[in-house]
């Protein structure tokens, strides 16, 4: 009895119809245009295109401003730098990275225009007689003639020095003359180390010398030479500017009074 009871068992095991196993559902294909997206942001951002993914909904697109541009001072990345901004007729300094005016921030500098972030959308703003293009140091002007700084800086006495604030306004303007403003490095131990002063050349002219290192403006601690942009916006707010240097272990301060 046992064995046939096995063999019943077995005999409607293997001719009794099997249940096939509805195949799995297909995973709907995504389209091209956002599989390229996804991949956009997991390379651009480490997002995965979600609704919290930086490229989810529409980009805000560069749009004409109607603030105007009196001057710039920008670094080859540019964002660092300083801007002489004009807001409903006034001029305004304005530095890179921080808010100038409520719910305006000056978000990158170039040498003939600036791009300001307002309400989320970003504007550009452009100077009316800058040069297309910046020339880099040792770049002669159109003329064909060496550049030459159109400030005249005069010597009050010792460590004293002043110029005219137009003027200086004048020469923000020429991206000819950005080179003539002196270049500045990071240095180890703070501030802003002076690599480059060209002869004849704002720096010369204040008596700074290639090496001595600007530590701070007004009391201002300087960290390095993303700093140095205060040091213009000192020029176009105060009348009087202090600047702290060390040369050679030695610390200086350097006075500029500053003339319409």
């Amino acid at each position: 009895m046992l064995l046939a009871w096995v063999l019943a068992h077995w005999t409607w095991v293997f001719l009794s119809p099997r249940q096939t196993m509805p195949p799995p559902a297909a995973t709907p294909a995504m389209p091209g245009k956002a599989l390229a997206e996804r991949t956009a942001a997991l390379h651009l951002f480490g997002a995965t295109g979600g609704t919290d993914s930086p490229i989810a909904g529409n980009a805000s697109v560069a749009t004409p401003s109607n603030i105007g541009v009196l001057g710039v001072y920008a670094t080859r990345d540019g964002h660092n730098g300083f801007a002489v901004l004009v807001l409903d007729g006034k001029p305004l300094p304005a530095v890179a990275g921080k808010e100038f005016a409520p719910g305006m921030v000056l978000q990158r500098i170039h040498p003939d225009r600036v791009e300001i972030a307002r309400g989320g959308q970003v504007e550009v703003a452009r100077m009316a007689t800058a040069a297309v293009s910046a020339q880099p140091a040792g770049v002669q002007s159109a003329t064909g003639e060496a550049a030459v700084l159109k400030i005249d800086v005069r010597q009050l006495g010792p460590g004293q020095y002043g110029f005219s604030r137009a003027e200086l306004l004048a020469t923000l303007k020429r991206p000819e003359q950005m080179r003539l403003l002196g270049r500045y490095g990071p240095h180890p131990r703070g501030g802003a180390l002076l690599e480059q002063s060209p002869p004849g050349g704002l720096p010369e002219k204040l008596g700074l010398k290639v090496g001595d290192v600007v530590t701070s403006i007004n009391g201002k601690t300087f960290s390095g030479p993303g700093d140095v942009s205060r040091l213009y916006e000192q020029l176009i707010k105060s009348e009087i500017v202090s600047m702290d240097v060390l040369r050679a272990g030695e610390k200086m301060n350097f006075g500029i009074q500053v003339t319409p």
